[in-house]
């Protein structure tokens, strides 16, 4: 995988009355080094990544009844009460420095009137320097992050009206930083996070 951008085929939460929550889970996002080169010139010194990104038990679930939601991993919606799904492991890997990589999500609905939605994250406070998360309404495409960028406050995605008995295909978007240290190659960038996709 080369260092240029590439795609791939939540600290508080508030109450939103008459919501279904959709859990994004993660175990561990890890940065596992296979090679890490440096050369000395003066100019300074270069590091050079080759570096995994991964994110081993990443599910989604749908944890309240008052909206009838479903949601699936891909393009194609789930069938009604489908409420937790896994990404595959592979879903996140191979990230270097500046590497976008999204994964699509649709999610349905099967009542009989409009849900509006919105989405938010909770991430540990220690790795939001260095990883942003994003939806965007549509299929995944190569380039930056383009989508609504999530922070722990729930705020409305584009697009966010889910019809009757509709569906809708987001891509959630993973960056690593441009700018995340050499020293942090191998490391544990953060434990978990998890994305919270609110209908009311």
């Amino acid at each position: 995988m080369t260092s240029q951008q590439h795609q791939k085929p939540t600290s508080r939460r508030r109450h939103i009355p008459r919501t279904a929550k959709i859990m994004i889970g993660a175990g561990a996002l890890l940065l596992a080094a296979v090679a890490a080169i440096t050369a000395s010139s003066t100019s300074g010194t270069l590091a050079l990544w080759n570096d995994s990104a991964d994110i081993p038990e990443a599910s989604i679930t749908v944890g309240s009844s008052k909206a009838n939601l479903s949601i699936s991993t891909g393009t194609q919606a789930a069938p009604e009460g489908t409420t937790d799904v896994a990404f595959p492991v592979t879903t996140w890997t191979n990230m270097l420095p500046g590497d976008v990589i999204g994964a699509p999500l649709t999610i349905k609905n099967f009542d009989s009137r409009p849900h509006d939605l919105a989405a938010a994250i909770d991430l540990p406070q220690s790795a939001s320097g260095d990883l942003r998360f994003a939806l965007a309404q549509g299929t995944c495409t190569p380039g930056p992050i383009t989508g609504n960028v999530l922070t722990t406050t729930p705020a409305a995605l584009s697009g966010q009206v889910l019809g009757a008995n509709a569906s809708k295909t987001y891509c959630l978007q993973v960056e690593l930083s441009s700018n995340v240290a050499a020293a942090k190659q191998g490391t544990q960038i953060t434990p978990s996070f998890a994305v919270t996709i609110y209908g009311k």
